[in-house]
């Protein structure tokens, strides 16, 4: 989380901040036990599931241009996995990912 991100037009709070690294590790430990994910390059998976952690605490941006530079991914490419992520994790005990820009823009 950076200090220009946002939640609701303010900035993150220090709980925010630990809850998005939480769902990281929890979302991280998580794709290992599922084959289904191997389809996508390891850096997709490890973008998208920064993305989906930021999304669960409605930081904005959910995936920056910055990050998206150093490590290669941009939003468009991790949109796929992004979404597989949380159409899985939907069903399991997981936090409740937001829906993707990507996927609320085609609605």
């Amino acid at each position: 989380v950076r200090p220009s991100d946002r939640v609701g037009g303010r900035g993150v709070t220090d709980e925010e901040q630990d809850s998005v690294l939480n769902d990281t590790k929890f979302l991280s430990m998580r794709t290992l036990d599922d084959h289904s994910l191997l389809q996508y390059e390891q850096a997709v998976v490890a973008a998208a599931v920064i993305a989906v952690a930021r999304g669960n605490q409605r930081v904005e941006p959910e995936w920056p241009a910055e990050l998206a530079e150093a490590v290669g991914v941009s939003e468009h490419d991790l949109a796929p996995c992004r979404d597989h992520l949380c159409a899985l994790f939907a069903h399991h005990d997981a936090p409740s990912p937001a829906p993707s820009s990507s996927a609320a823009a085609a609605a």
